[in-house]
């Protein structure tokens, strides 16, 4: 029987008391009409300016950091992530990830699994290819995104894992429940373990579906004799299957630079230990 790793990475909705963006003092409404809740900010409109980072975010970010038993760093930097897609109005995405940053948390540990980093971001806009329609209000929603090692060995397990950690993440109201959960998934199957990462996970019963299937996709490539080369495939939710996107070769180059409108943030020890 080969060998199986699986990773994930995370997002969930930050639990900001303030119920406001990340940049903008645009309200977070769960259900509301398209496009309500939006301003030049988080629509990217020319000249448009950032505001300082919702410091509740940023509050709730340690929080989940020191939860997951990670190093917390101090000096934290916005970085602007680009690439061209309907739902990002920027042509970038603000995180606290990438060549020039440091996480907010990283080499931490939840119930086994290790924990490689925790980082904040924006949430881009939701567009719906069908329509071509894109809808505002979720842009510049304040998210975090946890990243673990490739620890998992089974998408049973991962189900259990995941339980636990929402379970844990919504008790000390550190993240919205109601808002839901997605994930990029990677799957590797031995000998050699080439990473096939899964994207447009986008609900706790897709995550578990997607590595089930993407298991035995890579189980019966290997008895045919072929290799499993490292690739992303997207995840379509109605026929429960994984589709061919881009292979290694092809990967994004995001051309991190650190964000200019956006000062760093420090983090005092006092705030750590709160």
């Amino acid at each position: 029987m080969e060998q199986i790793k699986v990773g994930l990475e995370i997002h969930g909705y930050l639990a900001v008391e303030n119920r406001t963006k990340l940049f903008c003092e645009d309200k977070i409404e769960l259900n509301a009409e398209p496009n309500t809740n939006i301003c030049p900010i988080c629509t990217g409109m020319p000249g448009s300016k950032p505001m300082l980072p919702n410091r509740q975010a940023v509050e709730k970010i340690v929080a989940i950091a020191a939860m997951l038993n990670c190093r917390i760093n101090r000096r934290l930097l916005f970085q602007r992530k680009h690439y061209s897609w309907p739902d990002m109005p920027t042509g970038f995405q603000r995180t606290m990830s990438g060549s020039y940053s440091v996480p907010v948390g990283e080499e931490g540990d939840f119930l086994g699994i290790g924990i490689s980093d925790v980082h904040l971001e924006e949430d881009p806009a939701r567009w719906d290819p069908e329509t071509g329609c894109v809808d505002y209000n979720r842009s510049g929603q304040p998210l975090v995104e946890i990243v673990t090692k490739p620890d998992f060995k089974s998408a049973a397990e991962v189900r259990e894992w995941l339980k636990k950690l929402m379970t844990t993440l919504s008790y000390i109201k550190a993240i919205d429940p109601e808002a839901g959960v997605k994930s990029d998934v990677n799957v590797s199957v031995g000998p050699a373990f080439n990473r096939v990462e899964v994207k447009n996970v986008n609900s706790f019963r897709s995550i578990v579906k997607a590595i089930e299937y993407e298991i035995m996709r890579q189980q019966a490539e290997l008895k045919d004799g072929k290799k499993i080369s490292q690739q992303t495939r997207a995840w379509n939710e109605k026929a429960e299957t994984t589709a061919f996107m881009r292979s290694k070769e092809q990967a994004m180059d995001y051309m991190f630079i650190p964000e200019p409108d956006l000062p760093v943030v420090k983090l005092e020890q006092k705030q750590v230990k709160e």
